[in-house]
């Protein structure tokens, strides 16, 4: 498999990811960005997501 730049996110309200701050990245296969969000999410009361970089920049999001 590829290895991908992928950003998580921890999600601070019900607003686009822009607002969300960047906590980590990744750079792996989606399975290992996924496997970091459930670690986060479990470990705490915040909801973490992952997006490939690519995506992030698409958003107009500076990396």
């Amino acid at each position: 498999m590829k290895d991908t730049m992928y950003l998580v996110f921890k999600q601070i309200g019900n607003f686009a990811t822009r607002h969300d701050p960047i906590v980590a990245y990744i750079i792996g296969t989606g399975r290992e960005a996924q496997e970091e969000c459930n670690r986060r999410n479990k470990a705490g009361t915040a909801y973490h997501y992952f997006m490939e970089a690519a995506e992030v920049k698409k958003e107009g999001i500076e990396i």
